[in-house]
């Protein structure tokens, strides 16, 4: 195996970081079969279910989803799980659906322009969950006749609610999942005016987002947002509905390390929260990044790093994330199939030894326009605490 350790700010600052690829052999198009060989078709979604470790990648311009089954014998596979050519516009991202709420129509949702979709644990069927096949708008009110103009992300926080990124509204909406309640569509920041945030606004609905395109939540349901065009980072109190900034240069662009407003972004795509590590994990057009829970930015791989075959390559479009695991190495540098050798700590020992050992976080990444799915391995040093 050849990785690169190099210390230059053009591959990593963060020693030991090791990019793998998982699927796609670089060539544009819709292939299914060994992961080797398969074929992508500009991907943009990623979702990881552990418990089966399955894959799903949202394939945009082939209009469907994908899955990645890890376990497939005799290797790894991908095959095509869901077809969406007659049933949308082009899908951008999706969420799997907590078991709590999830029924056997409603496995997965996916984004469009117009509109929310389900799609169905076997992927045979496509429903149309919230907004309008064709009609995009503004408009709260019960799913049927609530009108959405584009859907760009989604996140769901402890109460089963579907947060949502409206972008071309400039609005953060959410939709309650909970199987035995009546689902509204209910506007919780933005007022729709396409703006600057960069002040701390009481009232969430006089914040102002420009195209807001990435969302999650930490474990104190403080919903984390992507403003994407003022290349920051805000978020939304769980308890007030204040709009804060988080992180980003007062919508200055750049990709400057750094404390809270000293760092820079330059059009950031994804982020997603990890509760073991307390780390937020963001993707913009070249690089990949992680906050913790100080608002500490650093970059993990930068606009350049080294491939496993030791060839200079660079991300090109990473829009979606996936977190695949977070563990604790056994012994550092010991690798095992171009993977490192975990160690698991009982629970009560794990919250003890975290504040000592570093974290190795697997994350799962979408190359979309080199149309390959990567794996990141990066050792943090940040505690949860």
């Amino acid at each position: 195996m050849n990785a690169c350790f190099s210390s230059s700010t053009e591959c990593w600052p963060i020693e030991g970081t090791i990019i793998t690829n998982v699927a796609g052999n670089g060539e544009q198009g819709l292939k299914d079969g060994p992961v080797i060989d398969a074929h992508f078709n500009a991907p943009t979604g990623i979702v990881h279910d552990s418990k089966v470790n399955h894959t799903y990648v949202l394939d945009l311009y082939s209009n469907s989803i994908r899955l990645i089954d890890h376990e497939g014998k005799p290797e790894p596979t991908v095959s095509t799980f869901a077809h969406l050519k007659s049933k949308t516009t082009l899908p951008w991202n999706f969420i799997l659906i907590p078991e709590a709420c999830r029924t056997s129509d409603r496995h997965l949702v996916f984004g469009t322009m117009s509109g929310i979709y389900s799609v169905s644990s076997d992927g045979q069927t496509i429903t149309l969950f919230a907004g309008h096949d064709k009609l995009w708008g503004f408009l709260d009110g019960p799913i049927e006749s609530a009108r959405f103009h584009d859907v760009t992300a989604m996140a769901i926080d402890s109460q089963n609610r579907l947060l949502i990124c409206d972008r071309n509204n400039h609005r953060i909406r959410s939709i309650s999942l909970a199987i035995d309640q009546p689902s509204q569509v209910i506007t919780i920041a933005g007022s729709g005016e396409l703006g600057h945030q960069h002040i701390t606004h009481q009232n969430p609905f006089m914040a102002t987002f420009h195209s807001p395109r990435g969302i999650c939540v930490d474990d104190k349901d403080t919903i984390v947002i992507i403003d994407d065009f003022n290349h920051m980072i805000s978020r939304i109190d769980a308890h007030s509905g204040a709009v804060t900034t988080f992180a980003g240069a007062n919508g200055g662009w750049g990709q400057s390390d750094g404390l809270g407003g000293q760092a820079s972004f330059y059009i950031p795509l994804c982020i997603l929260f990890d509760q073991q590590t307390r780390n937020f994990f963001i993707s913009d057009v070249s690089s990949i990044r992680v906050i913790n829970s100080k608002g500490l930015v650093t970059t993990i791989v930068g606009s350049t790093y080294f491939d496993e075959d030791g060839k200079i390559v660079k991300f090109h479009y990473p829009s979606g994330m996936a977190l695949e695991s977070v563990t604790q190495p056994l012994h550092y540098n010991n690798w095992i199939n171009d993977r490192p050798e975990f160690q698991y700590w009982p629970p009560g020992l794990l919250d003890i030894v975290m504040d000592y050992l570093p974290q190795i976080v697997s994350l799962l990444i979408t190359d979309g326009s080199n149309h390959r799915i990567k794996r990141v391995c990066a050792e943090l040093p940040w505690s949860h605490h």
